[in-house]
């Protein structure tokens, strides 16, 4: 291999930035700069070219291949497009995800025609960015989401129909987050964030992204067994006609690690809301409380999750026959969804009272005050595109009730960037 002419093609790169910067007349002090950060670029070059000559000379046999020869090159060309990368762009990362989605609701004819079945064209498109600064243990990121401003925090689809209007963006997250090495296992997040409670669907939509502080404790220095500890503060709402409403949040639990394949997480989670209200509900508060497992194993190769959630409302209002403070939900999954070919089905089964938890936060899909399934596979049809199919079997727990039996079939596509 001519050890020469990679450094010269690798020098050029490197070079073609200051060139073009002395076109526009740089000053002494720019070209001292642009000189010594040549010398550190050319230094990790160096490098990196030891190291790969080191590896070449452990290979077996003095001659490279056609495909070492290709492999090297690529890696050099590598390290120096990353040598050449703005400092600003270190440790920034862009995400997305984009859903296309058509849904079918039919109700049972008991309703007798108060509801007409509905089918929906609608999408969702979030795009994100993250920025890292690892020496001072600090992240920064926010998201940004489409949504119909109509005050659902549980949703961030569109529906289409409606004459080619333009859409709206709206700010999913923006958050701040601090994991301080000098106390590891400590973390502090604040701004609308990611739920950060051990939950699933039952009592929280995936939507909802709180806004607030909130901070974890994990114990470290057990082995196989990690305890946590958090608190949190979030703000409700700052337009009550009397006080804020806010809520405050208590959770601690373990991550046990049972086997290599096997790990098993449970979590205590109390929610104390204050000034709090929800329409008609008959609650007279809404502190509850969300007790949380999940387990992790394998099934031969298949990775696998099953989980148990309860939650109950100890604010509901005690003066009426039947409190309607409790949910209950279990569901167990199968497969992961990674790369190509990759696919996974869960089933669900959910119970929810009226009171349970507040309705306008809970999962918006299934609703409130009913009982019913969930069936859902995933498909990877590339590492980047995903095709599922979702059906809900659902009837309402109390009668009458004129909502009645719904079933609901969701198909979507789902590309990831």
């Amino acid at each position: 291999m001519n050890r020469n002419a990679i450094l010269l093609t690798v020098a050029l790169l490197l070079a073609s930035p200051a060139i073009a910067a002395a076109e526009e007349g740089p000053t002494r002090q720019e070209l001292l700069e642009m000189i010594q950060a040549l010398k550190k670029r050319n230094e990790l070059l160096e490098q990196r070219l030891a190291d790969l000559e080191a590896r070449v000379a452990e290979a077996a046999g003095p001659e490279l291949s056609r495909d070492q020869v290709r492999a090297l090159v690529e890696e050099m060309l590598a390290d120096a497009r990353q040598a050449m990368t703005p400092g600003w762009m270190e440790n920034l990362t862009f995400f997305g995800d984009l859903r296309l989605r058509y849904d079918y609701r039919r109700w049972a004819e008991s309703t007798g025609g108060r509801h007409d079945d509905e089918g929906r064209a609608r999408y969702r498109l979030r795009v994100g960015v993250r920025k890292q600064w690892p020496q001072e243990d600090l992240e920064v990121g926010f998201r940004i989401a489409s949504g119909d401003n109509n005050g659902d925090p549980t949703s961030t689809n569109v529906t289409m129909g409606d004459f080619f209007f333009r859409d709206q963006w709206m700010i999913d997250r923006a958050y701040a987050r601090w994991t301080p090495k000098s106390v590891p296992g400590l973390l502090v997040t604040g701004g609308k964030i990611a739920q950060p409670w051990v939950t699933t669907d039952l009592a929280w939509d995936p939507d909802i992204s709180p806004e607030g502080v909130w901070v974890q404790y994990d114990v470290h220095g057990i082995e196989r067994l990690t305890p946590f500890v958090a608190v949190g503060a979030f703000f409700l709402s700052n337009n009550n006609p009397g006080d804020d409403a806010n809520m405050n949040v208590w959770s601690t639990g373990y991550d046990w690690r049972l086997d290599d394949d096997v790990a098993w997480t449970q979590a205590f989670t109390f929610y104390e809301t204050y000034h709090y209200q929800v329409g008609l509900a008959a609650a007279e508060e809404w502190d509850f409380f969300n007790l949380t497992n999940k387990l992790h194993f394998k099934a031969g190769r298949v990775p696998m999750e099953a989980y148990i959630d309860w939650v109950h409302n100890c604010g509901a209002n005690r003066d009426t026959p039947d409190e309607q403070n409790d949910g209950l939900a279990f569901g167990i999954k199968a497969g992961t969804n990674k790369k190509k070919g990759d696919w996974s089905a869960k089933y669900v089964y959910k119970y929810i009272q009226m009171e349970a938890s507040p309705r306008a936060f809970n999962d918006g899909d299934f609703g409130d005050a009913r009982k019913g399934h969930v069936v859902a596979v995933v498909y990877n049809v590339t590492d980047y595109l995903q095709a599922a199919v979702t059906l809900y079997l659902t009837k309402p727990i109390y009668n009458p009730d004129p909502d009645g039996d719904r079933t609901m079939l969701r198909t979507d596509l789902i590309w990831m960037f």
